[in-house]
This record gives structure tokens, C-alpha cells and sequence, in this order.
């Protein structure tokens, strides 16, 4: 996946590479390569979100599918074999599996959460704010479909909390001109809506993909959060730099076990990170 570096370098590949993970909304063919595609997707956020969030994207994939399934073009009948099994297990990992699983442990969040996602809000609700109010948290994302659907399973989480102060924060996310589970594109016009609420406080917690902020006026706040290790030191300082502008405020990056020993090879670049978080 290859990153924009905020300054306009490869922003043109990285929206092209970011549409590769927003096919799923259009009536496009169905191939197995793109097929496997969606599945290593479907993996990649059942480890980065847990139970919640690969029920989610489980079950939008299912209705896409469903939804495309007039327009698979696979070369052979083995093929078309392989798509139909492939399917068939998917509805059963949907409907019997992950759902049964869900429903058996809705109020444990250790199960339906990543030690991720639960480190994210945790993160969260810990940054000094003014007093009385709730504070406003930016958390940067590699891809759209985890944008997507970290919203979602960050409003769930914050749905099991006791503490009425938690309650108050409201999620929601802006992405590319695609966005995941959509029929339609996300227009400018709904993102300026979004970063409008952010900016207004109806939003406390806006989560964004990397190129958004090449093109919109995102406004800088209490607590910065990369939940991917940047992969320059443009996306570093670029995002840094929106913690800038208050008293107090924060920029964390959260680094996944295998990024560790990358992240100490880049320490030089790295090294005024307020706080790194490791994940797992």
C-alpha cells in the first residue's frame, strides 16, 4: 500500500491504490483474484479490529457479493466451482459462526474488541481536555475500509461503557472520494459536512485516511493518534502537526509488534514522538 506523502508526491498512485480497496461498492466483475482480494481484506480487519469488526465487514461483503454475483467472470467451471464454495462458507462464517460468537460474548469487550481498538479509546478518553468538555481526537488510518468500519466498531465499543462522560463521544470518519459499503461516492460536500462537526464539537472523534488531509481543511485539535506507523517522515510531521496548536494536546503513534524493530531503525526520524504505544 503505498502512502501520499502529503506534499502531492504519488498522491495520484495512492488514490488509485486506495480505489482498489473501495471496489467493492461498484458493480464491477467479479474475478478470483479480486475475490481473494476482499478475503485478504476480511482477514486483515478481523486481526486489526477483532470479532466486531469482522462481523462487519463479513456481512457487507456477503451482500456485495450476493448483490454482484450476475456479474462473476471466471474463466472455467472449476472456477466458477471454487467461487461458489468460497461463497458458501463465507455465509456460513457470517451467519453461523461470527454472529453465535458475537451474540455469546456481547458483553465482553476482551472478545469483541482488539487489544487495539480497546488501547485506542482507552488512549482517548486518558488526554486532558478543557474542563466540562469533551476533547477531539483525529486518528490517522492506512485504508479506507479500516476508516470505514474502526467508526463503527469505536461506536459500539463507546455503547458499553458506564460512564456517561464516554457516552457523549460521537464517532465518525471521512475518507477519499470512495467510500467502503456506500452506493454512492463520498462527495465533498459530505466530507466538508463532517469536518465541519468535528471543528463545531457535535464530533469528538474523527477518523480519516491519509490523503483526506491533502485536501481538506482538517482542524487541528487535543490528540493526534497514526494508528499505522507512518511510512515517511512527511506523514510524521504532517499529521504531528495538527496536535500543534493547543495547550497539552498529544501526537501518539500506535505500533504493532512487528513494526518495533522498524520503528527503532528509524529512531532518528522518529525520536520526538510525545508517546509510542505498543500494540499486542
Amino acid at each position: 500500500m503505498l502512502n501520499t506523502d502529503y506534499l502531492g508526491v504519488n498522491l495520484t498512485d495512492y488514490q488509485n491504490q486506495s480505489s482498489d480497496y473501495t471496489d467493492i461498492t461498484q458493480s464491477r466483475p467479479i474475478t478470483l483474484q479480486l475475490f481473494k482480494h476482499y478475503l485478504e481484506n476480511l482477514i486483515e480487519v478481523g486481526y486489526e479490529l477483532g470479532l466486531c469488526g469482522l462481523l462487519i465487514f463479513a456481512k457487507e461483503l456477503r451482500k456485495k457479493l450476493r448483490k454482484n454475483q450476475g456479474l462473476t467472470l471466471f474463466p472455467d467451471q472449476e472456477a466458477r466451482n471454487i467461487f461458489s464454495d468460497i461463497y458458501q462458507r463465507l455465509e456460513c462464517l457470517t451467519d453461523d459462526i461470527l454472529k453465535n460468537l458475537y451474540q455469546l460474548n456481547v458483553h465482553d469487550s476482551d472478545i469483541l474488541f482488539s487489544p487495539k481498538v480497546l488501547q485506542l479509546l482507552d488512549r482517548i478518553l486518558k488526554q486532558p481536555n478543557t474542563e466540562g468538555t469533551l476533547g477531539q481526537s483525529i486518528v490517522f488510518v492506512e485504508r479506507v475500509y479500516t476508516a470505514t468500519i474502526l467508526s463503527q466498531v469505536l461506536s459500539h465499543l463507546i455503547l458499553t461503557l458506564e460512564s456517561s462522560h464516554a457516552k457523549q463521544l460521537k464517532v465518525n470518519h471521512v475518507t477519499g472520494i470512495k467510500s467502503l459499503f456506500y452506493d454512492k461516492s463520498m462527495t465533498m460536500k459530505y466530507q466538508e459536512k463532517t469536518i465541519k462537526e468535528f471543528r463545531s464539537g457535535v464530533i469528538n472523534i474523527l477518523i480519516a485516511t491519509a490523503v483526506v488531509e491533502e485536501g481538506l481543511d482538517i482542524p487541528r485539535c487535543d490528540l493526534v493518534i497514526r494508528f499505522n506507523k507512518p511510512n515517511n517522515f512527511s506523514s510524521y510531521m504532517q499529521s504531528k502537526g495538527r496536535a500543534r496548536a493547543k495547550q497539552n494536546a498529544a501526537y501518539v503513534l500506535f505500533l504493532d509488534e512487528l513494526d518495533i524493530d522498524s520503528c527503532q531503525r528509524d529512531q532518528m526520524e522518529y525520536e520526538n514522538y510525545e508517546e509510542i504505544e505498543k500494540v499486542g
